[in-house]
């Protein structure tokens, strides 16, 4: 039996392969579409590798990301399955990352898939492929913005992926905050949010932000956005030193846009910055 499985896994592997190294020919063909060959290929795979195997030629053979991921859905790949394994694919080949961010966040909201949880992928599959966290960041934001995606939210899914691979958080909250149309607001509600979820403590946050010389009302209130306690928030307000004043106003600020503070609260957008926040007489809202 267990020869029988080996041959089997033989065949199987030899069959991928053939698929594989099909893929570029079969694209000069006359008539060809990419359409067909790669659809064929993949309908024909039947495991993981396989259908891994042909993504990643079709990759090397030029077909565009966004073309690869429609096809592959086409040939019931599921959704969300497919846009993982073409992102990865192209991370691997050295694609642009805001070119498959791009792409990878089109496919989602056209296919019913979570485009926050698509950021998270492309993004983790970028950092581990030594693409700067700067640069993820960038291409999340672009494509946030370009698909109606709360930049708070994309900024939390690429902080998570960050964070996971051991990135600190200081260089995350200094490559939010550099990126063009991030707002000091966005930056610290959406790392802060990334940072509860990984179950970092909200004061490390807290530092990387005044570090950053964001404003100190700003970072209250941007952390009070999320589903930090608001025990911790006070809590790591304190170790900071931010005086109690400014905690007040920037908690009244969050709770003036967010409806209050709950525990499950979801990210808003649009925390009051600094300039739209009264701090009371005698408490200096910065650092």
């Amino acid at each position: 039996m267990i020869r029988n499985l080996l041959a089997s896994a033989i065949i199987l592997a030899a069959s991928a392969s053939a698929f594989s190294a099909d893929i570029a020919n079969e694209l000069k063909a006359e008539g060809a579409t990419s359409s067909d060959v790669i659809g064929s290929a993949l309908s024909a795979c039947s495991d993981a590798a396989c259908t891994a195997g042909i993504i990643a030629d079709a990759i090397a053979a030029g077909v565009d990301v966004a073309s690869v991921m429609t096809i592959a859905i086409a040939a019931d790949v599921p959704a969300d399955v497919a846009i993982q394994t073409v992102a990865a694919a192209a991370i691997a080949a050295d694609v642009p990352v805001a070119e498959v961010m791009s792409a990878a966040v089109a496919t989602a909201t056209s296919n019913d898939v979570e485009a926050s949880a698509v950021i998270a992928t492309v993004s983790t599959a970028a950092i581990a492929a030594d693409v700067s966290v700067a640069d993820v960041m960038s291409a999340a934001v672009v494509t946030a913005a370009e698909n109606n995606v709360d930049a708070s939210a994309a900024i939390t899914s690429v902080s998570t992926a960050a964070i996971a691979a051991d990135v600190s958080v200081a260089e995350v909250m200094t490559a939010a905050i550099s990126t063009d149309g991030v707002s000091d607001a966005d930056a610290v509600q959406g790392i802060t949010q990334a940072a509860v979820d990984s179950d970092v403590a909200v004061a490390t946050v807290i530092e990387a932000a005044q570090a950053a010389n964001v404003a100190e009302i700003t970072i209250v209130a941007a952390a009070s956005n999320t589903t930090a306690s608001a025990e911790d928030v006070q809590s790591a307000a304190a170790a900071a030193n931010i005086d109690q004043a400014v905690v007040d106003a920037g908690v009244a600020a969050a709770d003036a846009t967010a409806g209050g503070q709950t525990d499950n609260n979801p990210v808003v957008d649009n925390t009051p910055t600094i300039e739209e926040a009264t701090v009371p007489d005698g408490a200096s809202p910065t650092t």
